[in-house]
Order: C-alpha cells, then structure tokens, then sequence
C-alpha cells in the first residue's frame, strides 16, 4: 500500500489523475445528498399544502413533526450510547479473557 501511495506522489501524472478521481467521487456524493435533500423539502412542502387545503393548522403539524424529530433523534442517541457501552463491555471482557 505505502509502494502504491508513494508512486501515485512521486509522478505528477498519477497524482493529477488520482486527485481528478477523487474530484469525481466527492461531487457525485454531494450531488446524490443534494438531491435526497431536495426531495425531502419537496415531500414537507406537500405535505404543509395538504394539512393547508384540508382545513388543518399548518403551524400545529410543524410543531407536532419537529416534536416527533426531536424524539427520535434523542431515541437514537440513546441507542447510539446503549451499542457503546456494550462495545466497550465486550472489550473489556475480550482483554479480560485474554
């Protein structure tokens, strides 16, 4: 690996051509998240305008969707804090064994 890294550094063409991919890759990335989030706010959008013409208060669904966000985000949290600690326990238990 380290031969590879040092021949694409040590000739200007490689370098070029592995900067150019490297280039292509992060714009395609971006370019797929910006569309995905181009489609949620499409999806919010319809979804405000049919509360608004089905005689609901638009500003009640806000409130209740940023509540619903919040909630399983602090969900998530917690369930990201719950895999830690067992990942941390299974190490310690590894080097224990050990």
């Amino acid at each position: 690996m380290e031969k590879i890294i040092e021949l694409i550094l040590s000739n200007t063409i490689y370098t070029l051509i592995a900067v150019a991919i490297i280039v292509i890759i992060v714009v395609s990335i971006l370019k797929k998240l910006m569309k995905i989030v181009l489609y949620a706010f499409i999806i919010f959008l319809a979804f405000l305008a049919y509360v608004h013409f089905t005689g609901g208060n638009v500003q009640e669904a806000i409130d209740k969707t940023k509540t619903e966000g919040e909630t399983i985000i602090k969900e998530g949290k917690e369930k990201i804090e719950n895999l830690k600690e067992v990942d941390e326990i299974k190490k310690s238990i590894e080097k224990k064994l050990k």
